[in-house]
Formats: structure tokens, C-alpha cells, sequence
């Protein structure tokens, strides 16, 4: 007979907006207003939804804690409505002092494993409190998430938890929480910042690991800035994603772009800098050639659903899939260690149109077929 697990569910229900509205979060409250002005929402309650799917097989044996309203309950309303509240005038407000509180509850409870919905802010919320004491499993809901803690997906993140409860994977291995650096000018990379580790279920197909920083060779990235140009005709819009090899391409053109954000070029002019989501969706409607050159995250290989979510869903329908270029250094793709390209998207028909194998370009008449891991 199977006995009764205790886990804690955290959803924070600021995450996420941050990301497409170009402001990089939603840690402050300038972040958060900058987001409800362009009328950017939320994803994290829908996204932790699509996480505790994968429980439902365990449903009847599952003890859970979670936070009031939009702090957990409204998530696993629906199938789980007997999750237990975590109480108190600190949980009112919905801020990092909240999920802290929240977390010192579930572990005196006795918990065996924590799964949040956020970014890499709510990770070192977390972190502050919960340290070592147990499994923890991000569900991506934040802007980059830089931190190992993450699943690649929410759906990755559910059937994680459900290995670990029926005892199907590792126990545990410790992964960085880190925070984005502060950008100098001119500067051409961010170092982050790491806050500390913490333990989490450890499958290599589920869990991406942290982003890391992948030296550039100066022979390798000169060719694949003349690929690059090669592919910027005259009448087309580009949307360059972030990324220090989008710099390197636009130095080569006299221009300046954002490091950390999307930019848009056409006709040798940088048209858009640091452009936000509305901002893409607006400028790509009077344009009838566009182009989406972008390069994957170091360490985790995402193409989108990480640091570049202004690059949404409904640009890409925009665009059209077949007018994605894909760039990076042979050392980038290296460092991956034969693992697949990334996309997290939370449209399954939009996904459906990626090939399963994405050519990326390398240098000058030369490219590599590269596997693509996403969720359908």
C-alpha cells in the first residue's frame, strides 16, 4: 500500500510579464508597473497548471501545501482542491517576503519536496529559507532563468516531481541560483551572480542546468558575424535576439544594440532597440519581409522561452517559422555536451511547426543539422 507523500506548491503570481515587456523581471515594483502598462500578464498560474498535470496519476495519495489565491490555490483548484493553506497577515501581499513565509510553513509541516512557479528572483527567495533541506523543482515561469533549478518546461518540471516521488530518479544534485550581473557600458557580456545552491531532482533529459558563458573564439565568431550578414537582405526586418554575437554583427555594422534585449534593423538602421513584445507585434505589421536571427542561450541551448521573451508567440506566427535563422560558434554548440536545442513555448500548435532538427548556421556556407527538445 502506498503511503501519503507531503510536497508544497508556490506559484508566484507576479512572474513572467517582465520578460516580454522587455524590463529583464518583475523583482520591482517599477518592473511590475512597466509590465501592467503594456498590458502584459502573468503566465505563472496557467504554467504550474500544466506542471501538476503529471501528478495526477498520484493525485489520491499527495498531502499538499500551497499559498492563498494566485499564490498556489487557484493552480491546483481543480484537481487537487484539498491542498492545505499556509495562513497569515505576511501572505497577504503578494511579495518575496510571502513566498518566504510561505516556505518556513511547508517545512515545519515536513514537506519532502517544494515545486515554484517564478524566476530566478523566487529562486533565491526560496533559497533564503529552504537552503539544503530538501528537493526543489522550478517550473519556468520568469523572464531568463539563469538558475539550474529549472525544468526545461512545465510539463518537464511535473513529470520530474512524479520521478522523484516514485523513486525514479536521483535524490538530489545541487544547482546554482544565480542573478543577472550589472551591465557596464559598452560591455559585451554579463557575468551573473551566484546566491548559493540548491538540491534538485536530477534528470539530464528534464533539468537544463544554469546558463553558462561560452568563451568566444575571434576566428569563429568573425565567421559567424559574415554569415550573418550575409542573411540580412537590404528590404528585410530583422529581429536580432539578445546575445553578445547580435553585438558583434551590429559593431561590424557601425550599430549599437542591447546586449540583453531584441533589436530590430532594416536598411543598414537600427529601427527598434530594446524592443518590447507589443512594441515587435506593432512594427512587424507594416512589414512584409522579416527575418528572426537568433542564438542559443550558453549551457542550455534555448532558441525562446528564455531572456528573449519578447521574441512571443505571436511574433513568431508573425514572422513565420521558416524565417528563423538560427547562429552560433561551433564552441557554443560544443559546450552543450550532445544535448538537444531548447524551445519553450506554451503554444502546442505553434510548436508543432519546428523541425525536429534546426539547421544553425556556423560560418560562411557553413552549418550543422542540431536536434530540438520541446513539449507538445
Amino acid at each position: 500500500m502506498q503511503t501519503r507523500r507531503d510536497i508544497g506548491v508556490i506559484v508566484n503570481p507576479c512572474a513572467g510579464p517582465g520578460g516580454p515587456a522587455g524590463v529583464r523581471g518583475t523583482d520591482t515594483p517599477e518592473q511590475q508597473a512597466a509590465a501592467r502598462e503594456l498590458g502584459i500578464a502573468s503566465r505563472a498560474v496557467a504554467r504550474s497548471r500544466r506542471a501538476l498535470q503529471a501528478l495526477l496519476p498520484m493525485a489520491r495519495f499527495l498531502r499538499i501545501s500551497t499559498g492563498p489565491g494566485a499564490m498556489g490555490q487557484e493552480s491546483l483548484a481543480e484537481n487537487f482542491p484539498d491542498a492545505i493553506l499556509c495562513t497569515g497577515p505576511e501572505i497577504s501581499a503578494r511579495s518575496a517576503a510571502a513566498t518566504r513565509h510561505c516556505v518556513k510553513q511547508m517545512l515545519g509541516r515536513g514537506i519532502e519536496l517544494l515545486l515554484f512557479a517564478g524566476g530566478d528572483g523566487t529562486a533565491r527567495d526560496i533559497l533564503a529559507v529552504a537552503r539544503d533541506r530538501l528537493p526543489i523543482i522550478g517550473i519556468p515561469c520568469g523572464a531568463s532563468m539563469q538558475s539550474g533549478v529549472f525544468a526545461a518546461t512545465p510539463e518537464a518540471a511535473g513529470m520530474l516531481a512524479l520521478a522523484f516521488l516514485r523513486g525514479e530518479c536521483r535524490t538530489g544534485r545541487d544547482q546554482e541560483v544565480l542573478g543577472r550581473g550589472g551591465l557596464a557600458p559598452g560591455a559585451t557580456r554579463i557575468e551573473p551572480i551566484a546566491y548559493g545552491r540548491l538540491r534538485v531532482p536530477y534528470d539530464r533529459d528534464l533539468i537544463p542546468g544554469p546558463k553558462i558563458s561560452v568563451p568566444a573564439d575571434a576566428v569563429q565568431l568573425e565567421q559567424v558575424v559574415e554569415a550573418t550578414r550575409a542573411l540580412m537582405d537590404a528590404d528585410t526586418c530583422i529581429v536580432f535576439g539578445p546575445g553578445s554575437t547580435k553585438l558583434a554583427v551590429l559593431a561590424r555594422m557601425g550599430l549599437a544594440g542591447t546586449l540583453v534585449g531584441v533589436d530590430v534593423i532594416l536598411r543598414g538602421k537600427l529601427i527598434a532597440g530594446d524592443a518590447s513584445e507589443p512594441q515587435l507585434a506593432r512594427l512587424l505589421q507594416h512589414h512584409d519581409k522579416t527575418r528572426i536571427i537568433i542564438t542559443p542561450v550558453g549551457g542550455q541551448g534555448f532558441l525562446f522561452g528564455r531572456g528573449n521573451q519578447p521574441l512571443s508567440e505571436r511574433v513568431i506566427r508573425a514572422v513565420g517559422v521558416e524565417n528563423i535563422s538560427v547562429i552560433s560558434t561551433p564552441a557554443k554548440l560544443q559546450a552543450l555536451g550532445g544535448r538537444p536545442l531548447r524551445i519553450d513555448l506554451d503554444e502546442a500548435d505553434l510548436l508543432r511547426r519546428f523541425p525536429l532538427n534546426v539547421r544553425v548556421i556556423t560560418g560562411p556556407g557553413a552549418s550543422v543539422l542540431h536536434p530540438v527538445a520541446m513539449t507538445i
